[in-house]
């Protein structure tokens, strides 16, 4: 879902000593600020469920609180990885929407079926957006913010100019 100032050209740049900085910061210069801690709503596609556990197993271990939706809670859950269960939006309530209009949720993961924005995954990506909550819709991206939180958690994040790190001359 794209907001009007992500219809329009722009671009930003992260860069670093590793993909993982670099990755993060590109997010903070996009104004999707990955969380420092909080919880993190993860509903994936029955394809990606599998491959989100690395994820799930990195923010937990980063001390993020996980809610997700019923198939993916339970595949998180036969891994060791602990998990709240919350409802469809279809469901009832409290369900996902409550959860972010109640700053509840600090971070989207939701990996598209390819059903299109009447599903509730396009209503929840719509809503992150309006809330400013940062979404991530892949699981490379997932992997990324991850890996780049986790880097950036530990050791800060360093700035130095394009010259520092090609070893040019300043002009």
């Amino acid at each position: 879902i794209l907001s009007p100032e992500m219809r329009s050209t722009g671009e930003v740049m992260g860069i670093d000593v590793d993909f993982a900085r670099a990755f993060y910061k590109s997010q903070d210069a996009a104004s999707s600020h990955l969380p420092h801690s909080g919880t993190v709503f993860i509903s994936v596609n029955k394809f990606d469920k599998e491959k989100i556990l690395p994820v799930a197993r990195k923010f937990h271990g980063m001390g993020f609180s996980i809610v997700s939706t019923d198939g993916t809670a339970r595949v998180l859950q036969e891994n060791g990885i602990p998990c709240e269960i919350v409802k469809k939006i279809a469901e009832g309530r409290p369900n996902v929407i409550d959860l972010m209009k109640n700053d509840q949720i600090q971070l989207v993961i939701n990996t598209p079926s390819g059903k299109g924005p009447a599903l509730d995954e396009g209503k929840i990506r719509a809503l992150a957006v309006s809330y400013t909550i940062p979404c991530i819709t892949t699981i490379s991206a997932a992997i990324a913010a991850a890996k780049g939180l986790e880097t950036v958690l530990a050791d800060g994040v360093n700035v130095k100019t394009l010259q520092e790190y090609h070893g040019s001359p300043v002009v």
